[in-house]
């Protein structure tokens, strides 16, 4: 089925996703970001169109992957409200955002998605943990948003409580209960190696060289 994916931000991470889903025949890419100049490049790069403005890119849209910085993200939910209806779905890249506020701030009014990408996506090698806990997503939504990010890696299923965890035993006694601790073991693995593996072949002195400073402390400390 066609769907229509907005970006609202084209920064690093929302351009590494369009290039991604660039030329993908069942998805139409729309953009807006403050930078229009950029925007222009990323337009004559990739098949993507420019909106003029962030309610224009929301209203075509099927999906709207958020892709600013969290202490703007209620300003632009609260924006572009009036343009949500309950078949559009916001998937939100922004860290520490919860689903509760992403709901809140867009007023309740369609199915959200948090999604914590790190750091090697930018260079197809990430790792991205996705929370589908929203009872109001159709498992066409969720097929949608794991094929997002499928474009720059691998994408593992946890719930949003996982996501708060930062140390192993607070990861054991959120996750025991619910099935998922060995899912989250390979996501930690897999981010740290993956981030490892990153720093080989790029060189440490480039912002995807540097991703091995997104990995959490006890992963390393875990690997060493």
């Amino acid at each position: 089925m066609h769907a229509t994916v907005s970006f609202i931000g084209t920064g690093n991470m929302g351009s590494a996703l369009i290039k991604g889903l660039s030329g993908v025949e069942s998805v139409t890419l729309v953009g807006v970001d403050v930078d229009r100049e950029k925007l222009n490049v990323l337009c004559a790069e990739c098949s993507i169109m420019g909106a003029p403005t962030m309610h224009e890119a929301v209203s075509k849209a099927d999906y709207v992957v958020l892709c600013v910085k969290p202490q703007v993200m209620k300003a632009v939910l609260e924006d572009v409200r009036p343009a949500l209806t309950p078949d559009k779905c916001l998937v939100s890249i922004a860290a520490g955002v919860t689903q509760a506020q992403l709901s809140e701030w867009s007023g309740n009014v369609c199915p959200v998605v948090r999604v914590m990408p790190n750091t090697p996506a930018l260079v197809n090698g990430g790792v991205s943990a996705v929370c589908l806990d929203d009872p109001r997503l159709t498992p066409e939504n969720k097929d949608m948003v794991r094929n997002i990010f499928s474009t720059v890696g691998s994408v593992h299923v946890l719930e949003e409580k996982a996501f708060q965890s930062v140390r192993p035993e607070e990861i054991s006694a959120l996750v025991r209960d619910s099935g998922a601790l060995d899912r989250t073991r390979q996501l930690a693995h897999e981010y740290a190696n993956r981030a490892k593996a990153c720093l080989n072949g790029g060189g440490a002195h480039n912002e995807f060289g540097r991703a091995l400073a997104a990995v959490p402390d006890f992963i390393l400390d875990r690997e060493r």
